[in-house]
């Protein structure tokens, strides 16, 4: 079942994320500082990584390792190292770095009319964005001395090296502005700029293909396309479509639950608590459709599994108050942040079962809740998740042309899908995933499926200052445990 707006379970949708966009106008005080006119009570999401990307929150403690569905927050730092990394706004817009890019978050705003303001900086490395149709929204890429304004609709790509920066504008009308003057490159157009020694910008109607092209042009089409008839605030409910199912469940009614997923799965086994300034923790979900179940509506543990239902409020950063109360086995099994001051705190160790490539096949795992599975280059991964449930786990062939939405491999590492190695047993810290082949065959780091935080061997531990594992309790026993820990 998609979440259209035809259907009762999308305009619950829409009303649970109307009014979190409303309450994050009336309440600003809940993340952050405002204005008079202009709210800064504003969350993004890092929806897509792999390999090595790290990010500063603005907190104090400079460059961490991190995952997918990561907040991000104004005067947040995006870095890509041998890795790459997307990140998804309210309206299903998103921007798209490669390997070796940094990116500022200089502002995230959002005005009383709820229109937002964007403003991004590019240090360097290659930059990709696509803006949805959404009008009203203020969204402009600096680059050095230069302020590239995008419209609605428009998409672009945007280099930025030492030889120089060049703009290239795949679709729209793109307004490029310096103390000087004011260009407009249309579709199909690039500008040259800030070359050493270039006096003026050079506009031309050309195009160098980029080796992530592709990727990006994936990547736009999915939130294109499984976005269409969704809530402009619902963002993240694209991959609620590709990774999972509605169905009614008795005594519960319409449930959603992720594919690849039993009885003894567990929505809260594996995550990161991260510490916002002024906030708190937020619970930060490594699954690739993890972002709005665990900012609005509720897990259920129903017919003996877990489901996630809509409804409620959305949460931003304070998303434990959402998550709580829990329906569980045995009764209700709260959720709760650690104890303490700690930057970054990883629940259950980091390690879950990953699906991923072998060879020219892939292999889909059980309990892995789609962890590895590529967005958008599996068909019907419904019919195929019913196969592990009845297997335990399948193989299958890849898709006809390859991983859809996997950026290409290149020699500093970046792209593929490779989980990382297991090396037999768990660490006590997590590690920054290197992306090397499994060697173990059992439970995988996130670095696999595009997380970041790992508790694999080998890799870059991460300082004691910044990150910690908390233990982790099942909600499906009676009780729980633990200072970082999960349910009481």
């Amino acid at each position: 079942m998609r979440l259209a707006l035809g259907c009762g379970l999308g305009a619950l949708v829409f009303a649970v994320a109307a009014a979190g966009a409303q309450g994050a106008v009336d309440e600003p005080a809940q993340d952050s500082t405002t204005s008079v006119s202009v709210s800064q009570v504003r969350i993004v999401r890092l929806s897509q990584i792999r390999e090595k990307v790290e990010l500063d929150r603005n907190i104090g403690k400079g460059f961490e390792p991190t995952i997918t569905n990561m907040p991000i927050v104004q005067g947040a730092r995006l870095k890509t190292l041998q890795g790459w990394a997307e990140v998804e706004f309210e309206d299903n817009s998103s921007a798209r770095i490669t390997p070796d890019s940094e990116m500022d978050f200089s502002q995230l705003g959002r005005t009383s009319s709820g229109s937002t303001i964007n403003r991004l900086k590019l240090q360097r490395g290659t930059l990709y964005v696509s803006l949805a149709k959404t009008k009203g929204n203020d969204f402009v890429v600096e680059v050095g001395g230069e302020r590239v304004t995008l419209p609605p609709e428009s998409h672009i790509r945007l280099d930025v090296y030492p030889s120089g920066s060049e703009l290239y504008v795949f679709q729209g009308k793109v307004q490029v502005q310096d103390e000087h003057s004011t260009m407009l490159v249309e579709k199909g157009h690039s500008l040259a700029f800030n070359a050493p020694g270039q006096a003026e910008p050079l506009l031309a109607r050309d195009r160098t293909p980029g080796l992530y092209d592709n990727w990006d042009k994936a990547s736009t089409e999915f939130h294109s396309f499984r976005a269409n008839g969704v809530s402009p605030y619902a963002y993240g409910a694209q991959d609620l479509n590709y990774y999972g199912a509605f169905a009614n469940v008795d005594g519960c009614g319409q449930v959603w639950r992720p594919y690849f997923t039993s009885a003894a799965w567990d929505p809260f086994a594996s995550g990161l608590w991260a510490n916002y300034a002024d906030a708190g923790y937020s619970f930060v979900s490594p699954y690739p459709w993890g972002w709005l179940p665990y900012h609005s509506g509720a897990w259920l543990n129903c017919g003996g599994q877990w489901g996630w239902q809509p409804g409620g409020d959305w949460a931003g950063l304070r998303n434990p108050k959402i998550l709580n109360p829990i329906k569980g086995p045995g009764g209700i099994h709260p959720i709760h942040p650690p104890t303490g001051v700690v930057s970054l705190v990883v629940v259950g160790g980091g390690r879950i079962p990953v699906s991923h490539q072998v060879g020219d096949k892939f292999q889909f795992r059980q309990d892995s809740a789609g962890m590895g599975v590529p967005r958008a280059s599996f068909a019907k991964l419904g019919k195929i998740s019913a196969e592990v449930a009845s297997r335990g786990s399948f193989v299958q062939s890849l898709p006809e042309g390859g991983m859809r939405n996997a950026p290409p491999i290149t020699a500093s590492g970046g792209g593929g899908i490779r989980p990382a190695a297991t090396g037999g047993g768990a660490q006590s810290r997590p590690v920054v995933a290197r992306g090397s082949e499994s060697g173990g065959g059992g439970a995988h780091s996130w670095g696999g499926s595009g997380g970041g935080v790992s508790s694999s061997s080998g890799g870059t531990h991460v300082s004691s200052s910044s990150a910690s594992t908390a233990s982790s309790s099942s909600s499906s026993s009676s009780s729980g445990t633990a200072s970082g820990g999960s349910h009481k």
